[in-house]
């Protein structure tokens, strides 16, 4: 991932290594948990990394900043539910891990955020009252909305989110 000279204002990020890891991990929606964790999961590890170090509060775009910090938090949730895999149970999920959404932090743009903080301060603080959001962040959890096949971007983030309401409506 391309990250920005010092004081300069990033465009967006690049999500060519995010997209090759939905491409090759996500089958029907799920993220295929037992071949990441075969494959040891450095390249989400890589692409986490990247992303904590991006400074998307610079980005110009709120749609950049909103579709960044919605990519972050599935990259962020999928490395997190892999931490725990395999589940004790097959049928439990995150909310049982506890402090999944509310305890545990990761680095963004200098800062260090829970996963229910991303969706309810950071994005929220972007698009207020934006209900679709939901449907886009990923849950970790077989009940939840499937994933995209791939990363939120700027130019295409109403139409994703227009895309995910109406298979949900």
């Amino acid at each position: 991932a391309s990250e920005a000279p010092p004081g300069a204002r990033p465009k967006e990020f690049d999500y060519t290594a995010f997209n090759a890891f939905l491409a090759k991990y996500l089958k029907g929606g799920l993220i295929d948990y037992a071949a990441l964790k075969k494959d040891g999961g450095k390249d989400l590890d890589a692409i986490v990394q990247a992303m904590g170090r991006f400074p998307y509060r610079g980005m110009f775009v709120k749609e950049a900043r909103v579709a960044f910090l919605i990519n972050a938090h599935n990259a962020l949730a999928i490395q997190q539910a892999l931490m725990a895999y395999p589940p004790a149970r097959p049928d439990s999920g995150p909310k049982e891990i506890p402090g999944f959404f509310d305890k545990t932090t990761h680095p963004l743009d200098g800062g260090k955020f829970t996963l229910d903080q991303i969706e309810t301060e950071l994005l929220a603080a972007i698009s207020p009252r934006e209900p679709r959001f939901h449907l886009a962040l990923c849950r970790a959890a077989i009940g939840a909305p499937p994933l995209r096949g791939h990363a939120f971007t700027a130019d295409s983030l109403g139409l994703q989110l227009e895309n995910l309401s109406t298979l949900y409506a």
